[in-house]
């Protein structure tokens, strides 16, 4: 997770990662900010890790955090942004079922500050699902696929569906 200046939303960030319904021994959450821990040291579990960057943009910061993983799967999360409930088992169980799996993007929804979706173009964030299978005949490349198909996980003001 990157953070810049401990912006509001980051405790939601923080809390939207804890009450994730993938065992919580099977992630790891690595933040990157460029304030001291101590602004939101109550919000981390205790195994999370927090590194503080000189960096102000989020590429860099991206690239400190990269450095300090050990998974298989990589995500990432803004301080701005949330994670659904389900996202990390949805992410987990895609990656599982499809080993050959190198990079999995899904469609977002926009909401607003009351967690409401936003009224934006639909288009305007999502392009569609991105899908990059690994390929045994080019090495550490990689085959990229665009499909229409949508994988969304259940928002926590949406009907539960089973995918």
């Amino acid at each position: 997770m990157t953070a810049y200046n401990y912006r509001p939303y980051i405790v939601e960030a923080l809390n939207s990662l804890r009450t994730q319904e993938l065992d919580k021994e099977s992630f790891d959450v690595i933040v990157v900010a460029n304030f001291d821990q101590a602004e939101i040291s109550r919000y981390l579990c205790t195994k999370w890790k927090f590194i503080q960057s000189k960096n102000r943009w989020i590429g860099p910061k991206v690239s400190e955090a990269l450095k300090e993983t050990s998974g298989y799967v990589v995500v990432f999360l803004e301080d701005d942004d949330l994670f659904e409930r389900t996202k990390l088992k949805v992410i987990y169980d895609i990656f599982k079922q499809n080993q050959n799996l190198g990079f999995y993007r899904h469609k977002v929804k926009i909401i607003n500050e009351n967690g409401k979706e936003a009224n934006l173009p639909y288009n305007l964030y999502n392009s569609g699902k991105i899908v990059i299978k690994k390929s045994r005949n080019i090495g550490k490349q990689y085959l990229l696929t665009y499909t229409e198909a949508v994988m969304r996980p259940c928002l926590p003001w949406q009907s539960e569906e089973k995918f």
